[in-house]
C-alpha cells in the first residue's frame, strides 16, 4: 500500500529547503510541521529512503502508527539495508505489542550494524516481553518481516580475452566468492586460455575478432544474466582488501554504476611506480548501457544517458598491463595506434580519439605528433563547450604542459598548466609539473611552493590518471633538490630523508640524491650507506659508483675504490676521467704497472691532463727514473707541487735542498704523499735513503718528521712511527701535535697509561685544544 501524500499549498520551497524546514521543526518539537514538510519533500522525490524513514519516526511520535508503518515500509523497500529504518520499525512493532515481529527487526538492525546501541537495548527488552507473553510471529505481518530478508543483487564478471594463459588464472582467482557468474568472450585464443576459464566455471563465448573492442565487450554483456556487471581484463586483479566493499555497492538504488580505482603498475620487471585512475567498471545490467569506441572503449557515455547516477568508490583493481615487459610482449602500442588511426578516419572530429592517439604516441616516444593530437583534442573540447568533468579533460592539460616542458618551451607549458589548474585545482600532477617547469629553469624559490602544495593533495584521485607519488616522495625529493641547489643542504637532507621514509620501495635516485648532499654536508660515512643502497636497487647507477669510488679512496679503502671505478668504467667505457683516480688508488697499493697502464690510457685521450702527468711522474720517481720524472715536472714551470717533487729527487741523489724551494707546508704534504707511495711499493732502499737524510732535512723543514711518522702510523708500522714521533718531539718539545701523535700511537698499541700521559702533556701545552681533552675523557683520566 503506497503512502498517500497530502499536497502542500506552498510550492515556493525546493526539496532541500523542505527537508531543512522539517528537521528544524522536529528539533523544536513541532512534529506536525515536520511531518508536513517531509511529505512535501517526498512529493518532489518519492525515491528517497532516508526521508521516508525520518517521516516514519515523526508519525510514530505523533501516535499515527499505521501511517508510520507505511512510511517505514516504503523506506525499507527503497533501501533494504537502512539500519535506522529497521530499528524504527522494530520500535513501532514493540509499541503495538507485536513483540516477536519487533525482535526480528531489531536483530536485522544489529546484523547490519552490530554496534547499534539503541537496537541492542531494545532487543533485550523485546526478548523479555516475548518470554513473558509467549508472543509468536503474526502471519499477517509477513509482508513486513520479509523486508529483513532482501534478495541480494547478483553480479556477473564480463571479460574479453585472447591468449591470456599467463594472466587469466590469477584474475579469476581474485574474484572468487565475489561474483555469481563469469562470462568470457574469447576472440581466438590458441593457448590454454579457454581451458583455464572453463576450470573456473566460466560461460565461454567464441567471438571472432573484428578489430572492435566495444563490439566484443558488448557480446559479453549480452550473455550476462546477473543484476550488475563487473568488467575486468585478464591482466587485472580485484584487490584483496577491496573484496568486502564490492557487493554492498550493488544495493544503492539510484546508481547506474561505480567508477573503481585502477592502480596501474608501471616500469620494468620490478615495480617502479604506480598511476591511479578512475574508470566505470561496475554498472547495472541494462540493455541501454553498452560500450562505444573500437579501441579505448567506454561505457560511461551510455550510462550517463540513463539519467541515473554514477559514483566514485574506493574499490581497487590492480592492472599489470602497463609494465614495460607486458607492453613490449603484446605490442599493445602499435595495435592501439592502428585501431585509433582507423577510427580517426571515420571520426576526425572526435576529441577522445585525438586524446588517445596522443597517449599512444607519447608512450611510443613520438612526442611531437603526440603534442599535435593533444592540442587538437583540447581545441575540439573547447569548440564544443564540453563539460570539464570529462575524465580525460584534466589529463589533456597535464600532457600538453609536460610535453612543452620537455621541449623546454616553458612559457607555453606554464600557459597550459595554469589554465588547467583554474579548472582542476586539486589535480596534483598538474601542480607538480608547474614546479618542474620552475625547477628546470633553476628558479628554485618559485618551484618549492608548488611541490609543497602537492603534499596537501594526497588521496585525491583524478579520473584521467593520478601519480600518487607526486603528493608524497616525489614532492619531498623535489623540495630537497631545490634547497640543495640553493646551498641549504641541511634542509635538503631533511626532505630527502622524509622522501625515503615515504617511499614504499625507495629507488636508486632517491638514495643517490641524499648521498650526494651528505657528502656536501661532510657526512661521508652516511653518504656511503646511501650510495650502497642505491646500487642495491640499481647496480648500473653510474653516479653512485663514482661517488662510492671517491669516498672509498678518502677512507683509505683502495681495493674498494678500484673495484668501484672498474664498475663505473664497465657502465661507461668512455669515462676517461675515472682512469686517473683509479690509477691513484693503484699507486696507494703499490701496483705501479697497473697504475701506469691506466694513466697511459687516460693520456691517450687527454695528453695534457695535469693529474695524469703528475701521477705518471710519481711512477718514474718510484722506479728511480728521475730524468723522465724531471722532464714531466718541467712542463709545469714554477708549479709548487712540481718544485717540491724536484727537491725530493735532488735529496734522493744526495744533493742539498735548494734554498729556493716551495713553502714548508707544500714540501711536507708532497713528500709525505711520496713516502706513503714508497711504503706501499716496498721501495726499501728509497725509503732508507730518505730516512738517512732526515738529520739534514729535519731542521730545514720543521714538521717533516712528524708527517713521516703519520705515514708509517697509517700503515701500522708502529716502530718506525714511534722513532719518527720521538725525533719530532725531541726537536720541538713544546709542540702539542707531537704529544697527540704519541698518544694516538700508544692508544693503538694498547699502552693506555702512556697514552694518558701524552694526551695530558698535549692538553697542558694547548689548553684550548679539544681533541686531547676528549681522548682523556674516553680513557677515564682524571
Amino acid at each position: 500500500m503506497a503512502l498517500k501524500i497530502v499536497k502542500s499549498n506552498s510550492v515556493a520551497n525546493n526539496r532541500e529547503q523542505l527537508i531543512s524546514l522539517a528537521q528544524r521543526a522536529y528539533a523544536n518539537g513541532d512534529l506536525e510541521s515536520a511531518a508536513s514538510h517531509f511529505m512535501s519533500a517526498l512529493e518532489q522525490n518519492d525515491k528517497d529512503a532516508e526521508i521516508f524513514v525520518q517521516l516514519g519516526v515523526v508519525l510514530f511520535q505523533l501516535s499515527k502508527f499505521d501511517k508510520a508503518v507505511i512510511a517505514l515500509r516504503q523506506g525499507l523497500e527503497l533501501d533494504p539495508y537502512h539500519v535506522d529504518g529497521h530499528n524504527a520499525l522494530g520500535v513501532v512493532m514493540h509499541r503495538l505489542e507485536w513483540y516477536a515481529a519487533a525482535e526480528v527487526f531489531f536483530r536485522r538492525a544489529l546484523e547490519l550494524n552490530p554496534s547499534h546501541l539503541a537496537a541492542k537495548s531494545s532487543l533485550v527488552e523485546t526478548m523479555r516481553k516475548v518470554r513473558e507473553t509467549g508472543d509468536t510471529l503474526n502471519p499477517d505481518l509477513e509482508y513486513l518481516v520479509k523486508l529483513t530478508k532482501p534478495v541480494e543483487p547478483t553480479l556477473s564478471l564480463c571479460m574479453i580475452v585472447k591468449n591470456e594463459e599467463r594472466f587469466l588464472e590469477d584474475c579469476l582467482r581474485s574474484v572468487q566468492g565475489v561474483v555469481d557468474e563469469i562470462v568470457v568472450v574469447d576472440t581466438g585464443s590458441t593457448d590454454s586460455t579457454v581451458a583455464i576459464a572453463e576450470r573456473f566455471g566460466a560461460k565461454v563465448v567464441n567471438f571472432p575478432w573484428i578489430g572492435d573492442f566495444a563490439a566484443a565487450r558488448n557480446v559479453s554483456l549480452e550473455h550476462a544474466t546477473s543484476d550488475w556487471i563487473l568488467v575486468l581484463d585478464a591482466d587485472e586483479r580485484l584487490d584483496e582488501s577491496s573484496k568486502h566493499r564490492l557487493k554492498p555497492l550493488l544495493r544503492q538504488p539510484d546508481a547506474v554504476g561505480f567508477s573503481l580505482i585502477i592502480e596501474n603498475i608501471l616500469g620494468e620487471k620490478t615495480v617502479e611506480g604506480t598511476q591511479l585512475a578512475l574508470l566505470l567498471r561496475l554498472f547495472k545490467n541494462r540493455e541501454d548501457v553498452r560500450y562505444e569506441g573500437i579501441v579505448h572503449e567506454q561505457v560511461s557515455p551510455s550510462a550517463g544517458r540513463t539519467g541515473l547516477k554514477t559514483y566514485n568508490c574506493d574499490v581497487k583493481i590492480v592492472h599489470l598491463g602497463y609494465m614495460q615487459e607486458c607492453m613490449d610482449e603484446r605490442s599493445k602500442n602499435q595495435r592501439n595506434l592502428e585501431l585509433l588511426e582507423r577510427q580517426l578516419a571515420t571520426e576526425p572530429g572526435n576529441p577522445y580519439v585525438h586524446f588517445q592517439l596522443g597517449q599512444t604516441l607519447k608512450l611510443m616516444g613520438n612526442l611531437e605528433t603526440a603534442e599535435s593530437h593533444y592540442s587538437k583534442a583540447l581545441a575540439l573540447l573547447k569548440e564544443s563547450q564540453a563539460p570539464h568533468n570529462l575524465p580525460y579533460y584534466a589529463n589533456l592539460y597535464y600532457n600538453l604542459g609536460d610535453l612543452n616542458r620537455r621541449f623546454k618551451k616553458f612559457e607555453q607549458a606554464l600557459s597550459y598548466l595554469e589554465e588547467g589548474k583554474s579548472f582542476f585545482p586539486t589535480y596534483a600532477d598538474l601542480i607538480f609539473t608547474v614546479g618542474l617547469c620552475y625547477l628546470d629553469q633553476e628558479r628554485w624559490q618559485e618551484a618549492i611552493p608548488h611541490f609543497e602544495h602537492c603534499q596537501t593533495l594526497g588521496g585525491v584521485v583524478h579520473a584521467g590518471g593520478t601519480d600518487p607519488a607526486v603528493t608524497s616522495h616525489k614532492a619531498l625529493n623535489a623540495i630537497g633538490i631545490c634547497y640543495s641547489k640553493q646551498g641549504e643542504n641541511g634542509k635538503a637532507v631533511g626532505y630527502l630523508e622524509r622522501a625515503i621514509a615515504a617511499h614504499p620501495n625507495p629507488d636508486a635516485e632517491l638514495h643517490a640524491n641524499l648521498g650526494v648532499i651528505l657528502v656536501l654536508e661532510n657526512e661521508p660515512q652516511k653518504a656511503i650507506e646511501h650510495f650502497v643502497a642505491a646500487l642495491d636497487r640499481d647496480p648500473k647507477d653510474l653516479r653512485s659508483w663514482i661517488n662510492l669510488a671517491s669516498l672509498s679512496y678518502r677512507f683509505g679503502q683502495y681495493h674498494e675504490s678500484i673495484e668501484a671505478w672498474d664498475k663505473a668504467l664497465s657502465i661507461n667505457p668512455s669515462l676517461s676521467d675515472a682512469l686517473i683516480p683509479k690509477a691513484e688508488a693503484l699507486l696507494k697499493l703499490g701496483r705501479l704497472a697497473e697504475a701506469d697502464a691506466a694513466l697511459r690510457e687516460a693520456l691517450a685521450s687527454q695528453p695534457d691532463a695535469r693529474p695524469a702527468l703528475l701521477n705518471q711522474s710519481l711512477i718514474y720517481l718510484l722506479q728511480g727514473n728521475l730524468d723522465e720524472a724531471r722532464r714531466l715536472w718541467a712542463r709545469f714551470g714554477d708549479d709548487s707541487e712540481c718544485m717540491a717533487l724536484a727537491a725530493l729527487a735532488d735529496t734522493l741523489e744526495g744533493k742539498s735542498v735548494a734554498t729556493e724551494r716551495p713553502k714548508d707546508a707544500d714540501l711536507i704534504r708532497t713528500w709525505g704523499a711520496i713516502l706513503d707511495l714508497a711504503v706501499a711499493a716496498e721501495r726499501s732502499e728509497w725509503i732508507q735513503t730518505l730516512m738517512d737524510q732526515l738529520d739534514v732535512l729535519g731542521p730545514l723543514v720543521p714538521g717533516l718528521e712528524l708527517e713521516f711518522g703519520k705515514i708509517f702510523y697509517k700503515r701500522q708500522q708502529w716502530q718506525q712511527s714511534l722513532t719518527l714521533y720521538l725525533r719530532a718531539q725531541q726537536r720541538n718539545p713544546q709542540d702539542p701535535e707531537a704529544y697527540v701523535a704519541l698518544g694516538n700511537l700508544c692508544q693503538a698499541t694498547n699502552n693506555l697509561e702512556d697514552a694518558r700521559i701524552m694526551f695530558a702533556k698535549a692538553r697542558d701545552l694547548d689548553p684550548a685544544a679539544t681533541y686531547p681533552r676528549r681522548q682523556l675523557a674516553l680513557l677515564g683520566a682524571r
